[in-house]
């Protein structure tokens, strides 16, 4: 099966070769309660979906359309919609990439977008230094939320050390050895629900090191930053954060840390995470486990 990763970057490359660029428009338009108009354009292929939420599932109708008939529709979507231009990009040494580009309310926004055989070969991948965070996990950067959300592209960090004030850093600690995956929870300050260790940037300290220091801190965890950096929404306070969290492998747990009298630290089987209660927040972090387990670092 097909497996995809997708990231954030900050400009276009210089040194890739262009083998295809193709125009890119979705968009969304409201019909009547329960029903709702997708009209897309994937290159010179045009194509309109009516979409029927039901109470047991969603049903969808798609319908090829000419060019003419398209852009007579096209007017009615108004501001719900991605306008970009894809370009099919490659590198002797690296696998096909998408570099997609937006122009509108997403004007700077740049995402490159991987296609792999198979799960284990898109983790096992290591991405360029050039590549900023990894956005496959965050729902704000799905198809539909792009075109029909407020999106506001300043307040999103494209890299780890990016200076934007709404984000915070935290690890995904996880024990390995041959047979299992275990991950490394804590309870928030007041014991209501489990949580990755995370914490505020500091000023004189990289991301990576600040992640390791959360990790220390708040789960009484030692070891390594062994992956990419994450990027999801958090809610905190009812407001949503930026947290950029990094794989981080454990090689020590302590008996005694700075937080154990404010918190309570969780080794639990990956398998049995679905009976975690309020565990919505945590979910993009536990999928990203889920998915890179066989390639994680043992």
């Amino acid at each position: 099966m097909k497996a995809y990763r997708k990231f954030l970057i900050d400009s276009f490359p210089q040194d890739y070769r262009i083998s295809k660029r193709s125009e890119h428009r979705t968009g969304y338009i409201a019909c009547s309660k329960g029903l709702e108009l997708k009209l897309k354009q994937d290159g010179k292929q045009y194509t309109q979906t009516l979409k029927k939420n039901t109470h047991s599932h969603p049903v969808d109708h798609t319908l090829k359309l000419k060019e003419s008939d398209f852009l007579k529709q096209w007017d009615a979507v108004e501001n719900s919609c991605i306008d970009s231009t894809r370009y099919e990009m490659s590198l002797k040494g690296e696998p096909m990439l998408t570099l997609e580009t937006y122009r509108g309310h997403l004007l700077g926004l740049y995402t490159v977008t991987l296609e792999f055989d198979n799960i284990v070969e898109a983790y096992r991948y290591r991405p360029p230094v050039w590549f900023g965070l990894e956005i496959t996990y965050d729902s704000r950067f799905s198809e539909r939320n792009l075109a029909t959300s407020s999106f506001h592209l300043p307040d999103i960090p494209t890299s780890a050390e990016s200076d934007q004030p709404n984000r915070a850093i935290g690890a995904i600690p996880y024990i390995k050895d041959s047979q299992d995956l275990q991950v490394v929870l804590v309870t928030n300050k007041r014991k209501e629900r489990l949580i990755f260790p995370k914490g505020q940037p500091e000023p004189d300290m990289t991301s990576q090191e600040v992640a390791a220091m959360e990790a220390y801190e708040e789960a009484g965890v030692e070891g390594i930053i062994a992956g990419h950096p994450l990027l999801i929404p958090y809610d905190i306070n009812r407001e949503i954060t930026n947290l950029i969290l990094y794989p981080f492998k454990v090689t020590k747990l302590k008996r005694k840390w700075d937080d154990k009298p404010y918190r309570e630290r969780k080794v639990i089987q990956l398998q049995n995470v679905s009976s975690l209660e309020n565990r919505q927040h945590i979910e993009p972090g536990l999928r990203f486990l889920d998915n890179a387990s066989e390639a994680l670092v043992a």
